[in-house]
């Protein structure tokens, strides 16, 4: 695959997730069904993560955010110089779900997280990619966490892309199926 965009390499990492995934139920060996599982995991999490910021620095351009929501969106520290505030180039560190949930709230979109079973098995595979990057105890994860975790990342990039463009994500499908084949 030729990358060109972040569109495009949040695709690549969506792909190469259900691959893992896929490479996972196949394996026998234990560690080797971890390691694939725990690849998938976390792509998983990449793809939505690098979505979310090509989407916030295509937003950002535009006149109608404040500093305070460029600020969330970008991660980037309000300054104040020669009286009146901008966005710095400081790193100001935002959560996820905190973007994710600013965007369905910013672009009415119609979904209520808290019954959503998608948004259960969201946050629960943003809280195992997070074990998995900062260890404190080692996850043990399931087949179907890693499965839930790719739909509900494709689910809530399609709600987004819903609420924001009024039109559904492109590579929106509720399978699990990769199309690579390493």
């Amino acid at each position: 695959m030729s990358i060109r965009t972040a569109d495009d390499y949040a695709y690549d990492l969506l792909e190469k997730a259900k691959r893992f995934y896929g490479k996972g139920k196949n394996e026998f060996d234990e560690n080797g069904k971890s390691a694939y599982y725990q690849s998938s995991i976390i792509f998983a999490v990449m793809c939505l993560e690098t979505t979310i910021n090509s989407i916030a620095d295509e937003l950002c351009i535009r006149d109608d955010f404040s500093l305070n929501e460029k600020s969330l969106l970008l991660e980037r520290e309000i300054s104040f110089d020669k009286g009146l505030f901008n966005l710095s180039r400081k790193l100001k560190m935002s959560r996820l779900i905190d973007k994710i949930s600013f965007l369905l709230a910013r672009f009415n979109a119609r979904t209520d997280k808290s019954t959503d079973v998608w948004w259960g098995q969201l946050m629960e595979g943003i809280n195992i990619r997070n074990a998995l990057i900062h260890p404190k105890t080692i996850p043990t994860i399931s087949p179907i966490q890693v499965e839930n975790t790719i739909l509900s990342v494709l689910k809530c990039i399609d709600v987004l892309y819903r609420a924001i463009y009024k039109r559904k994500y492109p590579h929106y499908n509720k399978k699990t199926v990769s199309t690579y084949d390493f």
